[in-house]
């Protein structure tokens, strides 16, 4: 004489099964967002780091064909007091876009600037980067302004 009391239907069990199901699937697709998009990230940086260092190049390159020599102050690339209007090579000092520091400067033994360097660990990402400047990591990279032979003859 014991009656069978029914709880619930047989249905409730699937729903919470359906839920955790749901919650794994999304977790994982937030995972993978979040790599892909960090990834892009680093690219991103590391395409404004090549720019910046060759905006750089071009600047120290440039003061040199004006001066015969390079910089020993970087603040000389933002205004050259020697002539009067003053003239810009490079319109700001930019940061390093991959640490959020000032660039390391490259210097030779008679105290000129030749060149930008950043001090990122860590391995560059970009393969094309790699294969073009032939190095692996971010230490390694370097832009360094060339000295025009034209400019020493004349």
């Amino acid at each position: 004489m014991v009656a069978a009391i029914k709880v619930g239907n047989a249905q409730s069990g699937f729903t919470y099964v359906f839920f955790l199901w749901f919650i794994l699937v999304f977790g994982i697709m937030l995972g993978t967002y979040i790599e892909v998009t960090s990834t892009q990230s680093k690219r991103l940086k590391e395409q404004d780091f090549v720019n910046l260092g060759l905006t750089y190049t071009k600047a120290l390159e440039n003061y040199y064909k004006d001066h015969l020599v390079f910089p020993s102050d970087i603040n000389f690339l933002l205004c050259d007091g020697r002539n009067y209007p003053c003239k810009r090579y490079l319109r700001a000092l930019y940061s390093d876009p991959l640490t959020n520091k000032a660039f390391v400067y490259i210097i030779d033994e008679q105290q000129q600037i030749i060149g930008v360097r950043t001090n990122a660990q860590g391995d560059i990402i970009n393969a094309k980067l790699r294969e073009d400047y032939k190095v692996e990591h971010y230490q390694d990279l370097k832009f360094e302004a060339k000295q025009d032979n034209r400019t020493l003859q004349n």
